[in-house]
């Protein structure tokens, strides 16, 4: 894939603690915008379906198997459930 900005290029937006990319494929308008995981240890693979929101939970629920990353919960608990959100105050590290 190119990089962003060349059309359909990879625009990254987070790694992994191993050093894996993931990024958009920036291709036609943002809301389009496909998810793509450039893996330290092998070839890049194709886009995944679906949008982020989408590729998120189905990352969090176990799968896909071919994006690399395993579950954070079992199959029969869903991820919201226990997700949470907690804003840094004065004490925060950075």
């Amino acid at each position: 894939m190119p990089a962003w900005p060349e059309p359909g290029g990879f625009l990254p937006f987070a790694s992994t603690i191993d050093g894996d990319q993931v990024g958009w494929c920036a291709d036609g308008p943002p809301e389009t915008w496909r998810v793509a995981v450039n893996p330290r240890h092998c070839d890049q693979g194709p886009p995944l379906p679906g949008d982020f929101t989408a590729t998120l939970l189905t990352w969090l629920r176990g799968g896909p198997a071919e994006s690399g990353f395993p579950g954070l919960t079992s199959r029969d608990l869903h991820p919201l459930d226990v997700m949470f959100f907690e804003p840094f105050g004065p004490g925060a590290p950075w």
